[in-house]
């Protein structure tokens, strides 16, 4: 199993950096580093998802819905 913190990385030259934490049968946690500005196109996931929101702000927007997380 990898373990790794939540802020080890570096962003530097990409606007995404994204990682798998943890992962078993059941269960997928990952972790993503956005430069300020960035945007992850429109996608779908067929899991539920959990965001937080280590340092900083985001707009997360599903369902028509904007939200301000930070």
């Amino acid at each position: 199993m990898s373990v790794f913190s939540y802020l080890e990385g570096s962003n530097e030259g990409r606007d995404v950096v994204a990682g798998v934490v943890y992962e078993n049968d059941y269960f997928k946690q990952a972790r993503m580093i956005l430069k300020k500005g960035s945007v992850i196109k429109e996608h779908y996931n067929g899991s539920p998802v959990m965001i937080a929101v280590v340092k900083g702000a985001i707009e997360f927007s599903i369902d028509d819905k904007t939200y301000e997380m930070k």
